[in-house]
């Protein structure tokens, strides 16, 4: 019974509602009309001024006149009021309309169903009646409010817009500029050919800071030949800094498990940007660590080989600094990779992530139906995750091509964030100080998301389209851009986050209006007036 008069209640609200829109929308019209007039009036108010102010002017010169003659100035000057008379025109009239309105007397249910043809013949939208009731001024005040007292998201159309456009934009750069990580130097994107220049020259700077001297000349059958100024500088940093965990081969490790050249580097947990911890350890103790690519499994090995000291004798390292220095330094020589002399890349550093991917060994992930790898154990072209790895690191997935990468993140961050600023201070006219395009701000926070979800996007579509071509999913792998992925997954966070921290504000703001309403319920005084 409850529930059948509630239902009742609501459905008599929402003719009122309904009512009252139809009545709004017949004021606001009517003060629409009521302008229009108030316009047409004030425009031939203005007329009429003018015209007798002329008239007066006119009235004035020709009483001069028979004071002082019609001299010719007299008449020049009622000449030109004359003209300006004759230019005169009534100005043109606002269109007024006449307002409809309902009949005043009907019962209350000829007034539900003239409201409802009222609104129908006018399209007054009744989906929320209880909005559309309210006068503009009503509606923009109450948003205000709303928007200050719920914190809302105060994020527009453009707003919406440009973080999409530069998500896109970004996402071709991505495409175009980085591609897909190879061995072959010609098969990437220009930016990351461009970033492997970069890294090279980064690798000479820091051998001259070593005191290089430069690529030795080499005179062989009375001609002079100058080595390579990367190599060169390679070697003198391999020499300058030997590490005991640049093993290279199975021998290398008396047949510990299958060890190659190309995959040396990302078997070592010394060998990676993150590993400074196993470096540190590796040194002291004279050990190498390696993951056993077969088992996962994480293994030291004592007495370690030297890579460049073998014929030196390489001191014990007891300062934590100097292992750091070591390791350092060793690093620099690596992340470059070795050339061919055919455009190859060589085997850079890994990640870091993939080193530690390594002990991952299971899964049955599909490697390639077209292509052959054969450097891989594994039957139907099938493999594990560290096997996957191993491949998309063979196949020149490696620290270089992920600083690559990071290029066209950081644009599209540092572009939101510049706009932010920009809006707030010269739009909104807010200081310096709280336009920063840092911290808890929603809706930086969900611009920064926008952008990285149609980047990635973008990037994921590229790299499923092109492994689909070449039927080859280590190419799609290979494709993908993880430092966006692992961003857009970040902002996601940080987005849910935020909008928790929102519904428990709302929730508290709600309690506290229904605490105050409650205690004013409860005064005394409040009752009494």
């Amino acid at each position: 019974m409850a529930n059948k008069n509630t239902k009742k209640d609501y459905e008599l609200m929402k003719q009122f509602a309904v009512s009252t829109s139809v009545d709004s929308r017949i004021i606001d019209e009517g003060a629409k009309q009521l302008d229009n007039a108030s316009a047409n009036v004030n425009r031939l108010d203005n007329y009429l001024n003018d015209e007798i102010s002329l008239k007066k002017e006119l009235l004035s010169l020709m009483r001069k006149s028979r004071t002082q003659g019609m001299t010719d100035d007299i008449k020049q000057q009622i000449l030109d009021v004359q003209l300006k008379l004759k230019s005169l025109s009534v100005p043109e009239q606002v269109k007024t309309e006449n307002v409809e309105t309902q009949k005043i007397g009907m019962s209350y249910n000829e007034m539900v169903i003239s409201n409802e043809e009222f609104a129908k013949k006018y399209n007054i939208d009744l989906k929320n009646p209880y909005l559309e009731s309210l006068s503009n001024i009503d509606k923009t005040l109450l948003q205000t409010e709303l928007s200050s007292k719920f914190d809302l998201l105060k994020l527009d159309k453009y707003d919406y817009a440009f973080a999409t456009a530069v998500g896109l934009l970004c996402g071709a750069i991505d495409t175009l500029l980085i591609g897909t990580a190879s061995n072959k130097r010609d098969d990437m994107g220009l930016l990351a050919q461009k970033n492997d220049d970069f890294l090279d020259k980064l690798v000479i700077a820091y051998a001259k800071k070593k005191n290089w001297q430069g690529p030795k000349a080499i005179t062989r059958r009375n001609e002079t030949i100058t080595s390579d100024p990367l190599r060169s500088a390679i070697g003198y940093l391999e020499r300058e800094f030997p590490v005991n965990y640049d093993q290279r081969t199975t021998a290398d490790i008396k047949g510990a498990f299958n060890l190659d050249a190309k995959t040396h580097h990302l078997l070592s947990l010394s060998h990676s940007p993150l590993g400074l911890i196993f470096a540190i350890s590796d040194l002291m103790k004279n050990e190498s660590t390696f993951v056993n690519p077969t088992t996962g499994k994480i293994v030291h090995l004592e007495g370690a080989w030297a890579q460049g000291a073998q014929n030196r004798n390489l001191s014990q390292i007891d300062s934590i600094v100097e292992a750091t220095q070591r390791w350092f330094g060793h690093l620099v020589s690596d992340v470059a990779g070795s050339s061919s002399g055919n455009g190859g890349r060589g085997a850079g550093l890994p990640t870091g992530v993939e080193s530690i991917l390594q002990c991952l060994n299971f899964g049955k992930i599909p490697i390639s139906s077209k292509a052959n790898y054969d450097t891989l154990e594994i039957n139907n072209k099938y493999g594990t995750i560290n096997q996957v790895i191993q491949e998309m690191y063979r196949n020149g997935f490696d620290f270089r091509f992920s600083v690559a990468t990071s290029i066209p993140v950081i644009i599209y961050d540092v572009l939101i964030r510049l706009y932010w600023l920009f809006k707030q201070h010269f739009y909104y006219g807010k200081s310096i100080k709280d336009s920063i395009p840092f911290g808890k701000k929603r809706e930086l926070q969900r611009m920064l998301l926008i952008a990285a979800l149609s980047f990635s996007t973008v990037d994921a579509t590229h790299a499923i389209v092109k492994g689909s071509i070449q039927q080859d999913p280590i190419t799609m792998l290979n494709s993908l851009n993880y430092i966006g992925l692992a961003n857009f997954g970040y902002k996601l966070l940080v987005n849910f986050k935020l909008e928790h921290e929102h519904n428990e504000h709302v929730k508290q703001v709600m309690q506290n209006e229904i605490k105050q309403k409650y205690e004013q319920l409860m005064n005394t005084n409040y009752l009494l007036e």
